[in-house]
C-alpha cells in the first residue's frame, strides 16, 4: 500500500518531481565534476605551469650556479637523476656550462646546453629561425646579444676562449625576456670543448611535477641520489604554484557550494508547494487513520528519491562536464574515479533531505479537522 501510494504520489506530480530533480542533479553534476577535477587538477597544472620554468635546480657544493670557472659538476649528474626516487615526477632535466667568450672585441656569455631538453622543458621560448642540429656547431642567440653583435639567423662568426677558437652559425635568435637574451647557446659537447670543461656542467635545472609531492621531498629525494651536488628549490615559481593551486581549489569549493545552495532551495521551494497542494489530502490520510509518521515517512521516502534518481542523473552530466574541460584545459581526458559517485550521491542525498526538512515538518503539522474544514 505504501508504494502504490508513493509511486502515485510521484506519477501525479511529474511536473515539480522533475524540476525537484533537476534542481539536483545541477548540483550533484556540479559536485562530481569539480571532485574528478580537483583529484587530477594539481597534476595536470602543476604540468602546465612546468612550462614556464623549472623548480629545481642542482649546483655544485661549494660557490654558486652560474661560475665561469669552478665550482663545477660532473655531467653524470643528469642520468643519476633518473635513477633518483624522484625520476617519476621528473619532466625535464636541462645541463647547462656557463663561461666567458670573446666575439670580436665584446665578451659575452656563452652557454652550453642540451637542446633537445630545453625545446621539452621550455616551450616559452621564442625562437626566430630553427633550432640547431644536435651534434654541430649549430647555436641560438639571445635577441639582445643578436642586436649587441650585428648577428643574424644563418651568419657565421668565429668565438674565443683564452687560447681556444671555435666557429659557430646562427640557427635561430631566442627571446625569453630574462638574462637568456643576453646570451650565446652551443650545443653542449662543443661548448665544453671551447671552454675547456669536458664531463662537466655548471648547474643542471629540473621540471619536476610537484601535483602528488611537494616540491621540498623530491629536492631531497634528489640530493639523496646526488650526493656531490646540492639541490636548491626555486622559491619564487614553487610559492607561485601552490598560491595558484590554492586560490583553485578555494574557487571550485565556492562554486560548488553556491550551486549546492540554489539546488537547496529549489528543493525547498519544489516540496514546499507540494505539501501546500496537498494539504487536503494529508488532512484526509490523518482522518482515516493514517499516523504522523507514516505521513513524514511518505514525504522523507520522496525525497530520497529525488535525491537518488538527481545524484544519478547529475553524476552522468557531471563526468561529462569534466571530460569538456579537461579536454578544452589541458587537452587531455579526465580519469574516471569510482569512489566520486558515493560522494555525490550521498551530498545530494544529504542536500536534499535538509532542504525538505521544513516542508516535512509542515506535512506533518496538519490538523485533520481544521484543514477538512477548508479553514
Amino acid at each position: 500500500m505504501f508504494l502504490q501510494i508513493l509511486w502515485r504520489s510521484l506519477q501525479n506530480r511529474k511536473g515539480r518531481v522533475a524540476i525537484a530533480i533537476l534542481a539536483v542533479a545541477m548540483g550533484a553534476a556540479m559536485v562530481f565534476a569539480l571532485g574528478s577535477l580537483s583529484l587530477d587538477m594539481n597534476d595536470k597544472i602543476s604540468r602546465e605551469l612546468r612550462d614556464y620554468g623549472a623548480n629545481i635546480v642542482v649546483v655544485p657544493p661549494v660557490g654558486g650556479a652560474g661560475s665561469a670557472v669552478e665550482p663545477l659538476l660532473p655531467e653524470s649528474v643528469v642520468p643519476a637523476l633518473k635513477n633518483s626516487e624522484a625520476a617519476p615526477y621528473i619532466l625535464g632535466a636541462i645541463p647547462y656550462l656557463y663561461g666567458i667568450a670573446e666575439i670580436g672585441n665584446q665578451k659575452v656569455v656563452l652557454a652550453g646546453t642540451d637542446f633537445s631538453q630545453v625545446q621539452k622543458s621550455s616551450p616559452w621560448w621564442k625562437v626566430q629561425g630553427s633550432w640547431p642540429t644536435v651534434g654541430t656547431n649549430q647555436s641560438i642567440v639571445g635577441v639582445k646579444a643578436a642586436t649587441a653583435l650585428n648577428l643574424t639567423v644563418g651568419a657565421s662568426y668565429s668565438v674565443r676562449q683564452k687560447d681556444k677558437a671555435g666557429t659557430f652559425t646562427v640557427a635561430g635568435i631566442v627571446t625569453t625576456g630574462g638574462v637568456e637574451d643576453n646570451q650565446i647557446f652551443a650545443d653542449l659537447p662543443m661548448a665544453q670543448s671551447l671552454l675547456g670543461h669536458p664531463g662537466q656542467v655548471s648547474q643542471v635545472q629540473v621540471s619536476a611535477q610537484t601535483g602528488k609531492q611537494p616540491v621540498t621531498a623530491l629536492a631531497t629525494a634528489i640530493e639523496q641520489s646526488v650526493p656531490a651536488a646540492k639541490v636548491k628549490v626555486v622559491k619564487q615559481i614553487a610559492q607561485a604554484e601552490g598560491q595558484t593551486l590554492g586560490k583553485i581549489e578555494w574557487l571550485m569549493v565556492l562554486v560548488t557550494v553556491i550551486i549546492l545552495g540554489a539546488s537547496a532551495i529549489a528543493v525547498m521551494s519544489t516540496m514546499t508547494t507540494t505539501v501546500l497542494e496537498r494539504t487536503k489530502e494529508i488532512g484526509l490520510m490523518k482522518a482515516i487513520g493514517a499516523e504522523t509518521s507514516s505521513i513524514g515517512k511518505l514525504f522523507w521516502t520522496e525525497a530520497v528519491c529525488i535525491a537518488l534518481l538527481g545524484g544519478l542523473v547529475g553524476s552522468v552530466i557531471g563526468f561529462g562536464v569534466a571530460q569538456l574541460i579537461g579536454k578544452t584545459v589541458f587537452q587531455t581526458a579526465i580519469s574516471f574515479r569510482p569512489f566520486v559517485l558515493p560522494v555525490s550521491l550521498a551530498i545530494s542525498a544529504i542536500v536534499t533531505l535538509l532542504a525538505s526538512f521544513v516542508p516535512v515538518r509542515a506535512a506533518t503539522a496538519v490538523v485533520p479537522a481544521i484543514t477538512l474544514r477548508g479553514e
